[in-house]
């Protein structure tokens, strides 16, 4: 391993394609198996793709075809490792668990009125969290000493499609954002689903995606406004009402493409946002300061495309 800038520099990892037809190349969603070892990809083609990193190399080692007849919105390994959701076009999601070196069905859940954006499973694995285009987000617990899922509650607080779930690392207290430029709080109280906080104009246009720091006391989002914002978790016990504070921004200058994702690294702290520019950005936070800092944006080499609809 050579040494560039005092950083260590890794050997390339080689590239891969999720699908070799032009019309179905578009890759939704990644997702690291918490090992480390495996990587899912889902996308346009209706599949959803297990990798294996060996060395540098990424080795495709299972291929999910033919169990859901949309694209692919969404994979997700859950936190034991033992089971990976699928999010769908078609309004469904699939439970698949690992069994004799792959990855088969075993429940798929079905209530959704249209596609169906996200799945999250919860840190405790009693949980799943879906949400889709039809304004929703359903609540699944676990059956016990089952595979199986059923639908606890249907959530409607938001008014437009919404786009990302996240749980909170520590708490049964969920997160969701869309389309309404809006974040919504939800939390268990011992006997039922509340809707804890809505927070209004959150973004000034589509609240896409959203990401826990390591210690589970700040959150940050990214918008179709090209921002990031910093926000801290005032009381983390989901009995009590759990509500966020704004304490920081940064805005992507000179741009007028949105942040699609963001994620809060749980080892470094560091925080990598992307977009419709095409441009990964590496940011700090300081906590002392509550200021967000660019570490590093590497140079465009692609102009963005103009017109695309993003769903």
């Amino acid at each position: 391993m050579s040494q560039r800038n005092g950083c260590p520099r890794q050997n390339p990892v080689s590239l891969v394609q999720h699908s070799s037809e032009v019309n179905d190349s578009r890759v939704w969603n990644i997702d690291w198996h918490h090992s480390g070892k495996n990587l899912v990809s889902c996308g346009t083609d209706k599949t959803a793709k297990i990798w294996r990193l060996e060395g540098n190399k990424l080795e495709k080692i299972q291929t999910i075809s033919g169990d859901q007849s949309r694209s692919i919105r969404f994979g997700k390994f859950s936190h034991c490792g033992n089971f990976l959701a699928t999010a769908s076009f078609d309004a469904s999601v699939i439970i698949y668990e690992f069994t004799e070196g792959n990855f088969e069905e075993r429940h798929r859940l079905e209530g959704h009125e249209n596609e169906v954006k996200c799945v999250q499973f919860s840190p405790s694995g009693r949980y799943i969290a879906t949400c889709s285009r039809d304004k929703t987000v359903f609540v699944w617990e676990a059956e016990d000493d089952e595979i199986e899922f059923r639908l606890q509650t249907v959530i409607q607080k938001h008014t437009a499609d919404v786009k990302f779930l996240v749980w909170h690392p520590d708490h049964e207290l969920l997160v969701s954002g869309g389309y309404d430029d809006c974040i919504a709080l939800h939390y268990f109280d011992g006997e039922d689903w509340i809707n804890g906080q809505f927070i209004e104009s959150a973004h000034d246009s589509t609240v896409w995606s959203a990401s826990w720091d390591p210690t589970g006391k700040f959150l940050a989002s990214v918008g179709d406004d090209h921002y990031l914002k910093i926000w801290q978790l005032i009381d983390p016990l989901p009995t009590s009402g759990a509500k966020l504070m704004k304490i920081a921004s940064f805005e992507v200058e000179k741009s007028r493409w949105p942040l699609f994702t963001v994620d809060w690294n749980q080892k470094s702290g560091l925080i990598a946002i992307a977009g419709a520019d095409m441009t990964v950005r590496i940011l700090g936070f300081d906590q002392d300061s509550q200021t967000v800092t660019l570490l590093s944006e590497p140079p465009k080499r692609y102009s963005a495309g103009k017109g695309e609809k993003v769903r």
